[in-house]
C-alpha cells in the first residue's frame, strides 16, 4: 500500500528516535559496566585492535590463513572472558549490545532492499492515527452508554420497548467488539438522530483499536470530500489512491452518517467501490445512517442498497433523541 509523504516522514522520524534511544542506552550501559568492571573496557579495546590487525594481515597477504586463525582464537577467548565477567556481575550477556526495537532491521526500516515488517506496521499505524486524529474516542466507550435514557414502555403501535431493544443491541455490540476479527460480519445501524448509533460504533472502534487492529472512522460526507480532493487534486498517481486504498483495506471501517453526503456520480461510484470491495475481501464495515431502508433504496442505486441490506447484520435503533433529552435535563 502506498502512503502520503507526510506519513513516511513521520514513520522515519520514529525509527530515527528508536535508533538514537538504542545507541544512548548502549552508551549508558557501557559507562556503567566500564566503571564497575574496568577489565571489560580493556577487553573491548583489545577486540577493536584485533579487527585492525585482521585488516593489516589481509593487506600483507603473508601466512594470512594461519595468522587470521590465531586472531580469531584470541578474539573468541576475549569474548568468552567478557561474557563470564558480565555474568558474574549479574548482567545479561547482551547488556552491552544496542537494544533495537526491531532486531531484524536494527530500526532502519529495511533489510537490504526489502521493507521490514516494522516499517510496514508503523506506516499503517501512523496512517490510521492521522485519519482518526479528530475523533474523540476517549469520550466514548461501552461503560459510558446509558440505557436509562430509553423508555421502558412501548412507544408506538409496534409495541417495541425501546430499553429492551437497545439492551439487546448494546449487548450484541459488546459481543461483536469482544469477538472481533478481520473476517467478522458487517453491521448496519439504522435509526433516527440521537439514538446512540455513533456512540456504540465508536465504542466498538475504540475496543477494536485496543486489540491492535487498524480502524478508520469517518463521517461519510467528510470521507467523500477527502477522497474527492485526493482524486482530483494535484497528487502523484501513488498518492492519488492512497487514502482510498486504506479505506478499502483497513481491518474495520466505520462509516457514520451515510446519506448526509452530497449526492454526485463520484460519491455514488466511490461508495459502491468501497462497500463492494470490502464485501468481496470479507473486511468488516459498520455503517450508521438516519435513513430508513425505503429511503436508502430511494437515494442509492439498487446495487449498493442490495449489498448492504442483504449482507450486513441490521440493528434497528429505537427511542427518543437522547441529545434533546440531555439538553432538556440541563435546564
Amino acid at each position: 500500500m502506498s502512503y502520503p509523504k507526510e506519513i513516511y516522514n513521520q514513520a522515519f522520524r520514529i525509527l530515527e528516535q528508536r535508533r538514537v534511544h538504542a545507541r544512548q542506552t548502549q552508551e549508558d550501559h557501557q559507562e556503567e559496566v566500564y566503571r564497575r568492571l574496568p577489565r571489560v573496557a580493556q577487553i573491548d579495546r583489545q577486540l577493536a585492535q584485533t579487527g585492525i590487525a585482521v585488516v593489516r594481515k589481509v593487506l600483507d597477504a603473508q601466512n594470512i590463513d594461519e595468522e587470521i586463525q590465531v586472531l580469531k582464537e584470541e578474539n573468541l577467548a576475549l569474548q568468552q572472558e567478557r561474557a563470564h565477567l558480565l555474568q558474574q556481575a549479574g548482567y545479561p550477556a547482551n547488556y552491552l549490545q544496542p537494544a533495537y526495537h526491531c532486531t531484524k532491521c536494527q530500526d532502519r526500516g529495511y533489510v537490504g532492499n526489502v521493507m521490514c515488517t516494522c516499517l510496514s506496521d508503523l506506516l499503517k499505524q501512523q496512517a490510521y492515527q492521522l485519519l482518526n486524529a479528530n475523533i474523540p474516542l476517549e469520550d466514548y466507550g461501552f461503560e459510558r452508554f446509558r440505557l436509562d435514557y430509553y423508555d421502558n414502555t412501548p412507544v408506538d403501535e409496534t409495541q417495541v420497548v425501546p430499553r429492551t431493544r437497545m439492551a439487546t443491541i448494546f449487548q450484541r455490540c459488546q459481543d461483536y467488539a469482544r469477538r472481533f476479527h478481520p473476517g467478522a460480519e458487517s453491521l448496519l445501524l439504522l435509526g433516527g438522530t440521537g439514538l446512540g448509533k455513533t456512540h456504540l460504533s465508536l465504542s466498538i472502534a475504540a475496543a477494536v483499536i485496543e486489540k491492535g487492529y487498524g480502524v478508520i472512522y469517518a463521517s461519510t460526507p467528510n470521507l467523500i470530500n477527502k477522497l474527492e480532493r485526493e482524486h482530483f487534486g494535484p497528487a502523484s498517481p501513488e498518492e492519488d489512491r492512497s487514502y482510498l486504498n486504506m479505506v478499502c483495506q483497513c481491518d474495520l471501517l466505520v462509516l457514520d452518517d451515510l446519506g448526509a453526503e452530497f449526492a454526485t456520480q463520484f460519491s455514488a461510484s466511490t461508495l459502491y467501490h468501497i462497500i463492494n470491495q470490502r464485501l468481496v475481501e470479507r473486511r468488516p464495515t459498520i455503517i450508521n445512517t438516519n435513513l430508513t431502508p425505503a429511503e436508502l433504496e430511494q437515494r442509492y442505486q439498487e446495487r449498493i442498497v442490495s449489498r448492504i441490506l442483504c449482507s450486513y447484520v441490521v440493528f434497528q435503533f429505537v427511542g427518543r433523541d437522547i441529545r434533546l433529552l440531555k439538553r432538556t435535563q440541563r435546564f
